[in-house]
């Protein structure tokens, strides 16, 4: 049985006995937009096109319920259950994602776990303790992904995640994810075969954050190490990791290699809007098959956006994304995140992106 269905049950079971005593909470966001995509490079390898279009597009809404309650006077029991939704169909959005990095990710969240004077203990599928270090401080924009923001896993199953009290300034976690990641029904590509091992660290300095993570793979020799930085001062916020992924995963001709990534981000607030620049480059996805079209693998992509709130749960949005490099598939039109594609593989394209939409969390 699966690991998030265990805590589904375990949940169930304790709700006899904790009912009066938990605090449960329900939450979400939805968050749609209408998209334009200009795709350069358009003419794949055997001959097809991919148009130019728009559509109405979901950016990962969700929707959940949280909760705790006491087991005694030092420790504290909660959980957290969370289904993805796909607001442009109104339907529940397939739990798995894709293959990310050799490895099954998921879109829904399922974990329990207790908490006091020695830290915090989760088990279940959750978000991983290098992607909460490194890849959410420039995780900042509303709409879709144009393959530079990160080389991590995001929510990981079989997930053992272990948070340390902090120390001064100092936080620390812990993560294990065991018996190995799912096949991904899209591809039948297995996950890593190894426990997959991740620490990350953080410190606190005022105003100001530096973090630190690696994460063991589990798959051969892969590894991956960030660095990332935050600076807030006055309206303004100023972000940015480097990411450095040592064998990555194959490439459509059996070869593995390492890649760079560096993301540089700011983010300016006034009155009611908040305006965003970011700028990626590097060895663009490494951890996907790549077509003909640049040997080199390198490239960048430039980010804008404008949020204008309109009360704290509600805002909208209006953002332009581009790169001459890549461009990853919309959701509507594949299972996941990868590059267009065909029979030979992932192929690399440019494109821009225009998105307007709104944002509203409960």
């Amino acid at each position: 049985m699966r690991i998030q269905q265990c805590c589904v049950l375990l949940l169930a079971a304790s709700a006899g006995s904790a009912t009066q005593a938990a605090d449960v909470t329900p939450y979400g966001a939805f968050n749609l937009g209408l998209e334009y995509r200009d795709i350069q490079h358009n003419t794949l390898q055997n001959g097809d096109k991919v148009a130019d279009h728009t559509a109405i597009q979901d950016y990962f809404s969700f929707v959940g319920l949280k909760g705790e309650h006491a087991l005694n006077s030092d420790i504290t029991g909660f959980f957290d259950y969370r289904l993805s939704v796909d607001t442009s169909s109104g339907r529940l959005e397939e739990d798995t994602q894709t293959v990310w990095a050799g490895n099954g990710v998921e879109e829904n969240i399922a974990y329990l776990g207790v908490k006091g004077i020695y830290g915090q203990l989760s088990v279940g599928t959750q978000w991983n303790a290098y992607w909460n270090t490194i890849s959410a401080t420039t995780d900042k924009f509303s709409s879709g992904w144009t393959g530079f923001d990160t080389l991590a896993g995001f929510q990981l199953p079989n997930l053992i995640a272990y948070q340390a009290p902090e120390m001064g300034n100092l936080s620390l976690a812990l993560n294990l994810q065991v018996n190995g990641a799912e096949k991904d029904s899209t591809s039948n590509t297995p996950g890593q075969k190894n426990e997959r091992k991740i620490v990350a660290a953080r410190y606190v300095m005022g105003q100001h954050s530096l973090g630190i993570a690696f994460d063991d793979l589990g798959e051969g020799d892969s590894q991956l190490l960030g660095v990332a930085w935050v600076s807030n001062i006055d309206a303004l916020r100023l972000a940015g990791k480097a990411e450095q992924i040592q064998n990555g995963a194959p490439d459509k001709n059996g070869k593995t290699g390492d890649g760079l990534l560096i993301s540089l981000q700011a983010i300016l607030s006034y009155g009611a809007n908040r305006y965003k620049i970011h700028y990626a480059t590097g060895d663009y996805p490494v951890y996907l098959p790549v077509g003909e079209k640049d040997a080199s693998n390198k490239g960048s992509e430039i980010k804008l956006g404008i949020d204008r709130s309109i009360s704290p749960q509600f805002y909208i949005f209006f953002e332009y994304q581009q790169s001459n490099d890549y461009c990853a598939y919309d959701l509507t039109e594949g299972n996941g995140n990868g590059g267009y594609d065909n029979v030979t593989g992932n192929e690399i394209y440019g494109c821009s992106l225009f998105a307007t939409g709104a944002h509203y969390s409960f």
